[in-house]
């Protein structure tokens, strides 16, 4: 009976270790899984700010040429105001010219 007891203790204590080792395992296995995936969000982070680099990158040139585009057009604007003045104040310089012609004929 003692033996038998002794069988049941060292089976039960074989049990204990096997299941250990088992848990010991699934720990080390999840560890490393838990590590694996650290590295991925670790990486996936890097990727997100390297692309949120590029976009405000993107943002600026877009604000940039907007910039020198409403430039453009406010440069553009005012130099067709001049060229309308101009031409404006050219056909009152000749109507002055062809009234004082006029005149001139008629007292001739």
């Amino acid at each position: 009976a003692e033996q038998r007891e002794m069988d049941r203790a060292m089976v039960e204590s074989k049990d204990r270790a096997t299941l250990a080792r088992v848990d010991v395992g699934m720990e080390a296995s999840d560890g490393l899984a838990s590590a694996e995936l650290e590295a991925k969000v670790r990486q996936l982070q890097k990727a997100l700010s390297l692309a949120k680099m590029d976009l405000a990158a993107v943002r600026l040139e877009r604000d940039k040429a907007l910039a020198e585009a409403e430039n453009t057009k406010v440069s553009a604007n005012s130099m067709l105001r001049a060229s309308h003045k101009d031409l404006a104040d050219e056909k009152g310089a000749r109507e002055m010219c062809n009234t004082k012609a006029a005149v001139a004929q008629r007292e001739a």
